[in-house]
């Protein structure tokens, strides 16, 4: 067996992913990383690699504003995305077992199908450090680092496997999620992965529209805080023009305002 650097990115798989034979899912196992996406043809299982995940990102999110002969101002607009980076190894290595389906399938989720306007959304569970959230984190794969693997005398086919995997807060899948689960108990529950080909924007969209377009403002709000949240077309400005307002810092807590 030979020990063989793989570089990082998409390409480098000894077969095409469409020509992979892809067995049926297995049940979890403690200490396994799991991710899943409805993309994927089963659950994804591999071992924890090397080294800790990562959990970044998620708070901050200001901007400085100069003032004529004064102190900048600080401002802010909202928080950026979480961002997970996740180091995993699949292992066949003691019992000859090819782990190519498992990069294919890892490589299948972190990919936009066809005709798709983004790649899909991915769950992960198991121990893995992440936000602390009352329901499983919707992640999007932005980016993997292949690392060293061992390879089957014969077929060269890799029994082994390492590779980090970098994930970015889906925050629009979040916002379907939160609109799909109106009661706490439901909110206990895992919610099902989103269909595959869903277009989510359509999904926030009626989400709005199923609530009345109003929105209740809360303390600390502004409309660019809220047109952020939302993600309303336009930004805030339109938000203002509907609602008559002048100043868009200056909101009164529990005023509705009607969404765009």
């Amino acid at each position: 067996m030979a020990l063989v650097p793989v570089f990082t990115g998409g390409p480098g798989f000894g077969r095409p992913v469409d020509d992979l034979d892809v067995p049926s899912s297995a049940p979890l196992a403690a200490g396994l990383v799991t991710l899943t996406s409805p993309q994927a043809m089963r659950p994804l299982h591999a071992l924890p690699g090397s080294g800790e995940p990562r959990l970044s990102g998620g708070v901050g999110g200001t901007s400085t504003l100069d003032l004529p002969r004064d102190t900048q101002a600080v401002h802010w607009e909202t928080h950026p995305p979480f961002s997970l980076s996740l180091p995993l190894q699949f292992e066949g290595h003691a019992e000859g077992r090819s782990v190519e389906s498992e990069c294919g399938l890892l490589l299948l989720m972190a990919r936009a199908p066809e005709g798709a306007a983004r790649p899909p959304t991915v769950f992960v569970e198991g121990p893995v450090t992440q936000p602390m959230v009352p329901r499983p984190f919707p992640w999007l794969i932005e980016d993997l680092a292949w690392g060293d693997s061992i390879r089957r005398d014969g077929d060269d086919a890799r029994v082994r496997q390492a590779v980090v995997v970098q994930l970015i807060q889906d925050h629009r899948a979040e916002l379907v999620l939160r609109a799909e689960t109106p009661s706490q108990e439901h909110r206990r529950r895992p919610p099902p992965p989103l269909a595959a080909g869903v277009d989510v924007d359509a999904q926030v969209a009626a989400a709005r529209t199923a609530s009345g377009r109003t929105y209740v403002a809360r303390a600390g709000d502004t409309l660019p805080r809220i047109a952020a949240r939302l993600r309303l077309p336009g930004g805030w400005r339109p938000l203002a023009e509907l609602n008559d307002i002048r100043d868009p810092g200056r909101l009164r807590e529990g005023q509705r305002l009607r969404l765009p």
